[in-house]
């Protein structure tokens, strides 16, 4: 049964306009009135470790980041060649991209209850995660704030705008993609001369040990355990492998290391750091889940995925699959006269 609500304001109908009433009880209370003083301080300390952790000031960083690099020249070069677009489309796409990116919005989930009606009820997948974006809310990134134990130690560990660089990738993917899905699948999964995929694997792997100094020992001891968490039954190669995912963990790659436009590259050198950490992992105690935290930041957590779908296909040439990431970002410009917009 339903009870009729007399709206405050306008702000307070927004809050319900939508929604199941009996999957919102929370915030019916709240705007009644209604809630226990030990709920009513549990919600504003959450909402104000949001409102201080993910500002709206840094999300607006964020925002700018990809402001400026759809509007570099090398991006613009780049979507024409993989398009085949003239700069009459290319101009009236990145006009798009920059007026989509001023209309997207940070959205704060401060409990549990309302986090559970935002979802389908056979989808909590993203009770872990820091952030997320629906499919059916594209210019909206939402953050969980019901956990900030959780939150503050993953947090602690850097990357908070490298976060808000990946979602908001993600809420440009819902329209015109500036990189197409088999660009992304193709780098996760080229291949070269080599017909066997374990001799492949142990060039590439000898290979990128070379690069990075790192021992060969060591570094086989990396791919078992990479190995061992991708034939683990949690695996998930959707997910690791996803082209909408991969994009979105280059974005706050990006960010991270500092690469501010198309023409700086990622390198493997960013990887040695996380491949050591890989090494000490006790893959047997996690899978039996005696630990349940690899004391990742949230950076590395993202690049953790990338190597576990590097694994999955087989260990294939690093370098090559790095430097199809960089392509993803631009193409070489001959012109650098070209008209800017």
């Amino acid at each position: 049964m339903f009870q009729l609500i007399y709206f405050q304001s306008k702000e307070d109908k927004n809050y319900l306009y939508g929604m199941d009433l009996n999957e919102n009880i929370f915030k019916i209370k709240k705007i009644m009135g209604l809630l226990s003083e030990q709920e009513s301080s549990q919600y504003e300390n959450n909402l104000n470790f949001c409102k201080t952790t993910y500002s709206e000031s840094l999300f607006q960083e964020a925002i700018n980041y990809h402001k400026n690099w759809i509007l570099s020249p090398q991006f613009k070069e780049k979507i024409k060649k993989n398009n085949g677009w003239d700069d009459v489309t290319s101009n009236q796409k990145i006009k798009e991209w920059v007026s989509f990116l001023s209309e997207i919005e940070l959205k704060y989930i401060p409990t549990f209850q309302e986090f559970e009606a935002l979802l389908p009820q056979h989808d909590l997948s993203h009770i872990a995660a820091q952030a997320f974006v629906r499919r059916q809310e594209p210019k909206k990134v939402y953050i969980n704030c019901f956990n900030p134990k959780q939150n503050q130690k993953t947090l602690k560990r850097g990357g908070i705008k490298s976060i808000l660089i990946h979602e908001i990738q993600h809420c440009l993917d819902n329209i015109t993609r500036a990189n197409s899905k088999e660009s992304i699948n193709k780098s996760l999964n080229n291949t070269d001369t080599e017909i066997d995929v374990k001799v492949r694997g142990n060039k590439n792997i000898k290979k990128l040990s070379q690069q990075l100094g790192i021992s060969s020992s060591q570094f086989n001891k990396i791919s078992t355990n990479l190995s061992n968490l991708v034939n683990s039954s949690g695996f998930n190669d959707q997910y690791a492998c996803s082209d909408k995912e991969t994009m979105a963990r280059i974005s706050g790659m990006r960010e991270y290391y500092g690469l501010t436009n198309p023409s700086q590259k990622i390198e493997i050198k960013f990887f040695k750091d996380l491949f050591l950490k890989i090494k000490d992992l006790d893959i047997k105690k996690y899978l039996k889940r005696k630990i349940t935290d690899f004391n990742l930041s949230w950076i590395e957590s993202d690049m953790l995925f990338i190597l576990l779908c590097w694994a999955k296909n087989g260990f294939q040439d690093f370098e090559i699959m790095i430097n199809q990431f960089n392509d993803l970002a631009k193409q070489k410009n001959p012109n650098q006269n070209q008209n800017q917009v």
